[in-house]
């Protein structure tokens, strides 16, 4: 019977995770802290765990950061790694973390289908190690979407970023 359960589970959520639209890179991304509310090129989400404010920067929920992103996400317990993808015209970018890391890579290559092209790796110093709340892995906002290629602007009496492209 709880095999039955766990199997209904996973199917349920794979179900929900192919429901969700491919879009093009989001342009503009709104975040506020402490509210699941996100904007995301003038549409709102649930982002769930919320975004939360510690030691004077936001840290945002990478599990949910990727479903708002339709972007891949990957877990390896046993390197405590998380890393997460998303194809954006002939490239694929794929950035990743390791708990307890203030080190994010960013590699940039090439998508799908495409043949040889340069490979491009980057490493961002995140300022900050993620913490792990609750069982979820947040990274620093900033740094995180600046190596994207975003601007971020902080509106500190809403306590909202903004982040455009």
């Amino acid at each position: 019977m709880r095999r039955l359960a766990m199997i209904t589970l996973i199917l349920a959520a794979f179900l929900t995770l192919k429901a969700i639209p491919a879009r093009a890179q989001a342009a503009n991304l709104a975040f506020t802290a402490g509210s699941p509310a996100c904007t995301v090129d003038g549409q709102v989400y649930e982002l769930q765990p919320v975004p939360v404010i510690m030691n004077g920067r936001m840290f945002v929920p990478l599990r949910g950061l990727a479903v708002i992103l339709n972007a891949g996400l990957q877990w390896d317990p046993a390197n405590q790694e998380a890393s997460f993808s998303w194809v954006e015209g002939s490239r694929k970018l794929t950035a990743g973390v390791t708990l307890g890391s203030n080190t994010l890579t960013v590699t940039n290559g090439p998508g799908p289908g495409i043949a040889a092209q340069f490979v491009q790796i980057s490493r961002v110093d995140l300022g900050a190690s993620p913490p792990d709340l609750s069982g979820c892995l947040f990274l620093p906002l900033r740094p995180l979407f600046q190596a994207l290629g975003y601007q971020v602007a902080w509106q500190p009496v809403t306590w909202t970023a903004l982040l455009t492209r």
